[in-house]
């Protein structure tokens, strides 16, 4: 007994208080927890976690060893919580080309999941007359859009766009059907159907021209 005891008191690798003398169950409790902690592997192995509760009025426990609900384990860190801004679903932006200058709202109703859903609008000024993306003269006009997609799966996506723009007594009307479908890695099956339609006063035109193709991606 006397051998364990000196092994308690005197070796630099043990960091539990020392018992008083003439406590048997001292001793031995004492021991049996350094046989417990002497395989640490950490480079700070201390008795921050032990704690003698002699403090009755406190805790209101009978002198002894126990475990203190704040212990610190080896290897143990504090997690910080990492917060992403949300992204905002509408926008505002103004835009002019040698064709028309204005400003346009847009709002993303859908966007999550595999279905998606956004409009836009404004108004603006046409400079000049463009066969496929407007009126054919100057001046004031209204503009919008409607674009829809929806995701079949992780390889075909159907995609469907309608652009419209008013003014001077005109309408112009645009529709743009796809489906795109991934054959391979790098290959894709495309197919683009477009609807235009022109009403001048009490006359209108409509014209369709469709398309087929597989793109490759480099």
């Amino acid at each position: 007994m006397s051998i364990l005891l000196g092994l308690a008191l005197s070796s630099p690798f043990l960091t539990l208080p020392a018992p008083a003398l003439g406590q048997p169950a001292a001793i031995t409790q004492a021991v049996d927890q350094a046989r417990r902690r002497s395989s640490c592997l950490s480079l700070r192995c201390n008795d921050e976690e032990w704690r003698l509760a002699s403090d009755r009025s406190l805790h209101g426990q009978a002198s002894g060893w126990r475990t203190s609900a704040n212990a610190r384990l080896p290897g143990q860190r504090s997690w910080a919580r990492l917060r992403a801004p949300a992204r905002p679903r509408d926008s505002t932006h103004n835009y002019s080309n040698k064709w028309r200058v204005g400003t346009q709202y847009g709002l993303q109703v859908l966007r999550d999941g595999p279905s998606r859903l956004g409009v836009e609008f404004g108004a603006g000024y046409r400079l000049a007359p463009r066969s496929d993306d407007g009126i054919r003269s100057t001046g004031p006009v209204f503009r919008g859009s409607i674009d829809f997609g929806r995701n079949f799966g992780e390889r075909a996506r159907w995609s469907q766009h309608v652009l419209f723009e008013t003014g001077d007594g005109q309408t112009f009307v645009k529709q743009t059907l796809g489906l795109d479908i991934q054959l391979w890695p790098d290959w894709t099956l495309e197919t683009d159907y477009v609807i235009r339609h022109r009403t001048s006063g009490a006359s209108g035109t409509e014209t369709a021209e469709s398309w087929l193709g597989i793109r490759r991606q480099f």
